[in-house]
């Protein structure tokens, strides 16, 4: 009997005597463990079963690195139409795929075009023979009216008519948002969907006139010309201020006042160093669970009558605190990711009075995926600048779905 038919058999059996023993009759659980070894034959790995053979020898997918097994389970979508229609890919298995098209003000989805009709004139055109599953472009771009195509092939751009299904070369270059995303080691990278990089010291104020400072802990500001002004009072040695964002009306400064993390290691052995010899000790930096994070406390700072707020709000102690200003600058909102991922809150502060209110506030009983578009090129939070609305992107309900939030 194979490793694999023993680690079912064990289980089986198991489970038959607690039976057999709870039903008082170890004679049935007997017969039925004849029987398993009669039949053991229907538990044997097939051939080549890659649990079967040793770690070196398996082959994708088991090993994580080859063959997708799970498709249509990410959207990268790319606006069009005034932000009203997107289209996006589907990879499927065998290396096929599809284009799909989405009308967000309809709520209607339908396949981006005919691909049987568009690979006839395709291979028309080109000369080349292509099959409707194949198509030989990863990214297309559509007119407005979504009644023209254009792709590339290679350095050539095409364009088709998606009335007469007729195609042809194109001197237009594809636009950039066109452009799918490249790989970087496996994954793609994108910015998030807040302003500039993580706690990026934003020092000068937007009209020129002030540059923000920190000195003995503490923020101060000088205008050109001008003698320093103090704004805070309560910074010192372990509790230090940074992270200026400025409002872009340059009436208002935030700041961080921030408790450092407690900076522990793990130790590492590792038994075969590369050219022999003894084991070598190694140490690096590593958080574990239930110790002290770096934890940020927000501060407003009012320049005009030099005026000092403290929202009451949590400190954010996991992760980097990001800004993100309204154009009047009257408001910023941030996200929150709780210690434990069980909860997830985008602020809005008020600047003008200091006060706080939660935009979305999710909690799970489980966990959130905090990196959960990490191969999407969207953020989870995605702000609609004209309207104001917020695209919201979740697995509240164990799928992964967009929210408008007003």
């Amino acid at each position: 009997m194979s490793r694999h038919t023993a680690r079912i058999g064990y289980a089986l059996l198991s489970l038959l005597l607690v039976l057999g023993f709870l039903r008082g009759t170890q004679a049935q659980a007997a017969d039925a463990v004849e029987s398993l070894e009669n039949d053991a034959d229907e538990f044997a790995a097939p051939p080549g079963d890659p649990w079967e053979s040793p770690p070196q020898a398996r082959t994708p997918p088991f090993t994580g690195r080859g063959e997708r097994l799970v498709f249509k389970d990410r959207i990268v979508p790319h606006w069009f139409d005034g932000n009203n229609r997107f289209w996006y890919r589907n990879d499927l298995a065998g290396g096929n795929r599809e284009f799909v098209l989405v009308d967000a003000e309809k709520g209607a989805r339908t396949t981006a075009f005919d691909h049987e009709k568009l690979a006839t004139a395709l291979s028309a055109a080109t000369g080349e023979i292509y099959k409707p599953t194949r198509l030989p472009f990863d990214a297309i771009a559509f007119s407005d009216d979504a009644k023209t195509l254009r792709f590339r092939i290679g350095e050539t751009t095409w364009q088709c008519d998606l009335t007469a299904y007729e195609c042809s070369r194109s001197k237009e270059a594809l636009p950039a948002a066109a452009v799918e995303p490249v790989p970087v080691d496996g994954r793609r990278r994108f910015r998030g969907g807040e302003d500039g990089d993580p706690f990026r010291d934003r020092s000068r104020s937007p009209d020129g006139k002030w540059t923000a400072f920190m000195k003995d802990h503490n923020v101060y500001i000088r205008a050109e010309g001008k003698d320093e002004i103090r704004l805070s009072d309560d910074g010192k040695d372990g509790l230090v201020y940074g992270g200026f964002s400025w409002s872009p009306d340059s009436e208002t400064l935030v700041a961080f006042r921030t408790e450092p993390e407690e900076r522990k290691e793990v130790h590492l052995v590792q038994s075969s160093p590369p050219g022999g010899g003894r084991a070598k000790l190694q140490s690096r930096p590593y958080a574990l669970p239930g110790d002290k994070f770096a934890s940020y406390e927000l501060n407003v700072f009012r320049i005009e009558d030099k005026r000092q707020l403290k929202p009451e709000v949590e400190r954010v102690d996991f992760g980097t605190p990001r800004l993100r200003w309204d154009k009047d600058g009257r408001h910023f909102t941030y996200q929150k990711y709780d210690r434990g991922h069980q909860r997830f809150r985008l602020i809005e502060v008020d600047v003008p009075t200091g006060k706080a209110r939660n935009i979305i506030d999710e909690t799970s009983e489980t966990f959130i995926w905090s990196a959960h578009t990490e191969n999407m090129g969207f953020s989870a939070v995605n702000w609609l600048e004209k309207s104001g609305e917020i695209l919201y992107l979740s697995e509240r309900d164990g799928w992964r779905h967009m929210y408008l939030i007003d």
